[in-house]
């Protein structure tokens, strides 16, 4: 984790502000959720481990935003708003921390419930698909409709999370779609 100093000089560099912070916390809030259902419904562990990274990425952005308010506030009226804010921020930030616990049980070895695996492929808003060459092998991200949001791309054992519109998907791969 960043040290408060270094925090402060990443937001010198980066210019950081409160919106700029919210909108991270907002995608990577849902982020952290998706691959974690997604490593509840395969049990991976890979997939469980890098919920536990970027939950530890949502820990320091709350902080850059505390910092951002603090630094921000000038007034009764400001402070008043963003409290808001940091409830926000809070709330986000709870439910990363409650994906974490989701995926504990995973990185421990133990077996997810069956029923638990059944329920989040029935109502999760997430779909888990190989690549085949007849729906999606050989396009970009971009070239694919608007009804899903990609999470992820697994490409032989390795995982891209938030993935960039200009990778081409190949058979083989494994994609985790969001329903937008």
């Amino acid at each position: 984790m960043k040290t408060a100093k270094e925090i402060v000089e990443e937001r010198k560099k980066k210019g950081l502000n409160v919106l700029k912070i919210i909108k991270k916390m907002r995608n990577l809030s849902s982020v952290i959720i998706h691959l974690a259902f997604a490593a509840l419904m395969t049990n991976d562990k890979k997939l469980a481990k890098k919920v536990l990274e970027l939950e530890e990425e949502m820990d320091v952005l709350q902080y850059q935003l505390e910092m951002e308010v603090m630094l921000a506030t000038r007034n009764e009226n400001q402070a008043k708003n963003f409290i808001a804010i940091n409830r926000i921020a809070s709330a986000m930030e709870d439910l990363s921390d409650a994906a974490q616990e989701l995926v504990d049980a995973i990185i421990r070895g133990f077996p997810v419930e069956p029923s638990v695996v059944d329920a989040l492929r029935e109502e999760a808003e997430i779909k888990i698909y190989n690549v085949t060459k007849a729906r999606f092998a050989g396009k970009k991200i971009s070239d694919l409709d608007g009804t899903y949001e990609i999470i992820a791309v697994k490409k032989g054992d390795e995982w891209k999370y938030m993935p960039k519109e200009d990778i081409t998907l190949e058979v083989g791969d494994e994609i985790i779609l969001r329903r937008k």
